[in-house]
């Protein structure tokens, strides 16, 4: 899975108690993170500078921006897994219009012959602008698996949502079609599902254009608060933040800090 793309698609939440479901287009990049120097170029509207209209931002993304995002991702899939990864890739948003905010960054790490080894998934809150990150060893998997990855809830997400969760992950490495999907349940019972649909394409100018102006990062913010408005008025529980509720076990490898400002 080599070069840069866009995964065009929807974004849909299914909660059980008080139901409530939504979908929502978005449009996510792919970047080979070896490559980011050849992002640029093929569009004004993306441009390796503060103020442009979209851009990879390193700070927006895993572990100290000091350090290049793809060894950043290697140092924790290694310290998880034992085996350093070849190629890494990302699905997120990018930065558009000075604003970038990802619920969930997927990094996809490939051996030296281009096989899945390992997939990371970061999640972040908001507004505690938190972040943690879930490793997977993905060795022996290949572009038709969909073997469910379960895992516990290690950090505060939802102020609907409660810490004694554990997650159930269906996905594989995304090809010409991507489809994710992560279920939580509480002492065997579902109470929330979320997936990704999506297919895969080539990011040129137009397809800068149509997220600059069309499908800007800052929709996902906004639609984050605006569906938890309307949770809390159809009477769901609102849940403070458990600053020392973590749940690490033996299955998961994780790593969290707070997202420099």
């Amino acid at each position: 899975m080599s070069g840069h793309a866009i995964y065009s698609g929807t974004v849909w939440h299914d909660r059980r108690s008080p139901a409530y479901r939504f979908r929502q287009h978005v449009e996510m990049a792919w970047l080979d993170l070896d490559q980011l120097g050849e992002l640029y170029g093929r569009s004004c509207l993306l441009r390796d500078r503060r103020w442009s209209p979209a851009r990879f931002n390193r700070s927006d993304y895993h572990g100290d921006p000091r350090v290049p995002l793809a060894d950043a991702v290697r140092d924790t899939v290694e310290a998880s897994t034992g085996v350093r990864p070849e190629g890494v890739y990302l699905l997120a948003h990018l930065r558009t219009w000075g604003h970038c905010f990802n619920p969930i960054t997927v990094y996809w790490c490939f051996d030296a012959t281009g096989l899945p080894m390992a997939e990371m998934l970061e999640v972040t809150n908001t507004p505690w602008h938190e972040r943690h990150a879930y490793v997977f060893d993905r060795r022996g998997s290949d572009a038709a698996d969909d073997e469910p990855v379960e895992f516990a809830k290690a950090m505060h997400v939802s102020p609907f949502m409660p810490m004694d969760l554990d997650y159930t992950l269906h996905d594989s490495p995304p090809a010409a079609r991507l489809d994710l999907r992560l279920s939580l349940a509480r002492q065997g019972n579902l109470v929330f599902e979320a997936g990704l649909a999506a297919e895969r394409r080539p990011l040129d100018a137009a397809a800068v254009r149509h997220i600059v102006f069309r499908h800007p990062t800052q929709r996902v913010s906004l639609g984050i608060y605006w569906h938890a408005l309307r949770l809390w008025g159809r009477g769901a529980r609102f849940l403070p933040h458990p600053r020392r509720a973590t749940r690490p076990t033996a299955s998961e490898s994780s790593v969290e800090h707070e997202v420099p400002a």
